[in-house]
C-alpha cells in the first residue's frame, strides 16, 4: 500500500474525530455500558495489574475505566485533540495514566513492554492495515501478554445498515468479520483465541420505539434462542505465543 494512500486514510480519520471532539462526541455509552463490556470482555478475571496499552484510546473513556480498576494505563490514539481530552479526565479522576499521540500501524514501544493490550472499536477505521498493527501488537506484548479486541460485528443488521445502507461513519470505517480476527492472531503468532459476541450496547443518544423493540425482539431470538452470530459486536481474545 502506498504512502500517498496512507497518507489520505489517516487525514479522513483525523478529520472525522476532530468534527466528533468539537461537538463533544466523547464517550458514546454510559457508564454502565463500559463496564459491562469490560466484564464480557473478562477483565474482572485478572488483577487488575501490570502494564496495559489502549489503542486508539480517543478521549479515555476506556483507559480512565481500566486505570480504575487498577492497571498501569498508557493510551495511544492518533488524534491530538482526543488525546489532551484524556489527560483532562485521568486529571479530573485523580488518576496516573499517561497518553501519547502516535500511529497504530507503528506503535512507539521497545518489545516485549506490556502485559495487555486493550484494542476498543479502532481497527474497523483502518481495515487495510489489520494484519501491520497485530504483528506490532505481538512485537510489544510479553511473552503470555494478553490482547483484548472489540469491534462492530460485520454480520450485525444494525452494522449492515449503518455502514453500507445509511453510510454513517468516517469514510474508512468497515464493520468485521471475528473468525477474519481470528485467523491473523493465529498467523501472527496468538494463541488461545477465544471469540465471544455482544448483543447489544446501549448509546447515551439512543430511545426506545417500535423499531428499537422490534429489532431488540429479533435479537433475543436470534443470538439467545437460534444461537447465530449477529451481536451487535464481537470480542476476541488471545494469548502473545513466547
Amino acid at each position: 500500500m502506498n504512502s500517498k494512500f496512507q497518507a489520505q486514510t489517516q487525514n479522513e480519520e483525523i478529520a472525522y474525530f476532530n468534527h466528533l471532539a468539537k461537538e463533544g462526541y466523547y464517550e458514546p455509552y454510559p457508564d454502565h455500558e463500559y463496564s459491562r463490556i469490560l466484564f464480557e470482555m473478562g477483565f474482572h478475571m485478572r488483577d487488575y495489574k501490570g502494564l496495559l496499552l489502549d489503542v486508539g484510546c480517543g478521549s479515555g473513556a476506556f483507559s480512565i475505566r481500566l486505570a480504575k480498576l487498577g492497571f498501569q494505563v498508557f493510551g495511544l490514539d492518533i488524534n491530538l485533540k482526543m488525546i489532551k481530552k484524556a489527560f483532562q479526565l485521568a486529571k479530573e479522576n485523580s488518576l496516573n495514566a499517561d497518553f501519547l499521540q502516535a500511529d497504530a500501524r507503528m506503535l512507539p514501544f521497545k518489545d516485549d513492554t506490556f502485559d495487555y493490550l486493550f484494542c476498543g472499536c479502532i481497527l474497523h477505521h483502518i481495515p487495510k492495515h489489520i494484519p501491520a498493527f497485530i504483528k506490532e501488537s505481538r512485537r510489544i506484548l510479553k511473552n503470555d501478554g494478553e490482547i483484548f479486541i472489540f469491534e462492530p460485528n460485520i454480520l450485525s443488521p444494525v452494522s449492515i445498515y449503518h455502514y453500507y445502507l445509511a453510510r454513517k461513519g468516517s469514510p474508512n470505517e468497515r464493520p468485521l468479520l471475528a473468525y477474519k480476527i481470528k485467523k491473523l492472531l493465529s498467523k501472527y503468532g496468538f494463541y488461545s483465541i477465544h471469540i465471544s459476541s455482544i448483543k447489544k450496547v446501549q448509546l447515551k443518544s439512543s430511545t426506545s420505539s417500535t423499531l428499537s423493540k422490534a429489532h431488540d425482539l429479533f435479537l433475543n431470538i436470534a443470538v439467545d434462542y437460534l444461537k447465530l452470530p449477529l451481536g451487535l459486536y464481537f470480542i476476541v481474545t488471545a494469548k502473545k505465543l513466547k
